[in-house]
This record gives C-alpha cells, sequence and structure tokens, in this order.
C-alpha cells in the first residue's frame, strides 16, 4: 500500500504492502502508475500516554500517514472516511496513534467481548484497527495487532505465509476514546516481542488496515 522509510534500532525499512499481508512486492498499480510513499517514523524521549487521547505533543514529531486507499468494497478507490497513523519508537517500543474520522460517529459499532474473541468482538460486529507487522522481512512470518473500537485486544501470530496462530498471546498496550470527529487509538509495542535479526540496516513489512462495519 505505502512505502515507509523509518529510522529504528538504528534503522528499519517499513515497505508497506499492497491489499494481502505476503504481497511480493512493495507498491500497487493504480490507474496504469506505480503507487508508492515514503514516510520516516520519529525518535522520541518522551514516551506518550498511552490513554487513546491524541493531545501528546509529542505526536507533533510523527509524520501523518494519510493517503489509504480501500480494500473492499471498491478495490483501490478512495477511503469513504478519513485515517491517519503516527508512528513513533524508542529503546523500547514503538507507538502508533491513529486517527479514524468519521462523519457519523454515533454509528461506530462496538462490540465488547473477551480478549481474541475474533468471532463475537470483531468479525462484521465491530469497527476496529490492525497493524500487522513482517519484522524478518521473509514475506513468511508475523504479529498481528487488532483492537475495536469498545477497546478489545486481538494479537496473533503468522506463520507459512498466510495461516495464524491464535493462540500466541502477549503482553501490549493500547487504548481507545470515541468523540465527535470519529473513534482514536494508540498501540505500545515491546521490540522485545517481536523477532527479527539486529543488523545497521534492516527492513520490516508492515499493514495498517481499518474496517468500518457498517460499510462492511
Amino acid at each position: 500500500m505505502n512505502c515507509i522509510k523509518t529510522q529504528l534500532l538504528p534503522l528499519i525499512v517499513f515497505l508497506f504492502f499492497a491489499p494481502g499481508f505476503c504481497a511480493k512486492g512493495i507498491s500497487a498499480q493504480v490507474g496504469g502508475q506505480e503507487y508508492l510513499k515514503t514516510g520516516r517514523i520519529s525518535r522520541t524521549a518522551t514516551p506518550p500516554e498511552i490513554d487513546g487521547i491524541l493531545m501528546d505533543k509529542v505526536w507533533s514529531l510523527a509524520v501523518p500517514i494519510r493517503d489509504f486507499l480501500q480494500e473492499d468494497p471498491d478495490n483501490l478507490a478512495p477511503p469513504t472516511e478519513a485515517t491517519e497513523v503516527r508512528m513513533l519508537y524508542d529503546d523500547k517500543y514503538i507507538y502508533i496513534g491513529v486517527r479514524m474520522f468519521d462523519r457519523e460517529p454515533d454509528k461506530i459499532a462496538r462490540r465488547l467481548a473477551k480478549r481474541d474473541d475474533w468471532m463475537v468482538g470483531f468479525e462484521g460486529a465491530s469497527d476496529w484497527f490492525s497493524v500487522d507487522i513482517d519484522s524478518r522481512f521473509d514475506h513468511q512470518t508475523g504479529f498481528v495487532f487488532v483492537v475495536n473500537a469498545a477497546g478489545v485486544q486481538v494479537d496473533a501470530m503468522i506463520f507459512d505465509d498466510s495461516d495464524f496462530d491464535g493462540e500466541w498471546d502477549t503482553v501490549w498496550d493500547s487504548e481507545v476514546q470515541i468523540d465527535s470527529e470519529g473513534w482514536t487509538l494508540e498501540l505500545r509495542i515491546p521490540f522485545s516481542i517481536l523477532r527479527f535479526t539486529s543488523a545497521p540496516d534492516m527492513t520490516w513489512g508492515l499493514n495498517l488496515s481499518r474496517y468500518i462495519q457498517r460499510k462492511d
């Protein structure tokens, strides 16, 4: 989907794939032209408070990612609602702040459920946002972090390209808030739970996805 060039431990290049976690390239064809975006993730000495409210001044260090595309129902069309994603890091964590605009915030679907209960809390039941990280950049393995608009978490491990291990559970933090503009989400993901080989330059894969329940 997008290509995000970042500076992490000491340098990570995030490649935002086209729809499908294990896409074989780093760009998509839109109207016959290559669609590719370069951005940057910023280091912070002051971590944001994970409360779901994107009011910490530190978020102003992050360049927002805005130009997303639909996967369904109108593949590669502009989204019907705008989304902004900001990313920061320090020595221990990746921080992700998401503003999901919604012109009808009273229609945001939020279903309470037990942690990791995808069928009750997510599948066709809630608005949600997911982060998929391929920290080995092998197109075969990865880590999935999903939060719905009620604050319910799901995490999973990807293996063999497209299989999911929902029994994989780890500790990470997230908070959501719903307001007059839509809803917001903050995540704190420890580097310690991600598998990667440290090197001067690293390339990671990344997907960011938003689901709007009432629009399927």
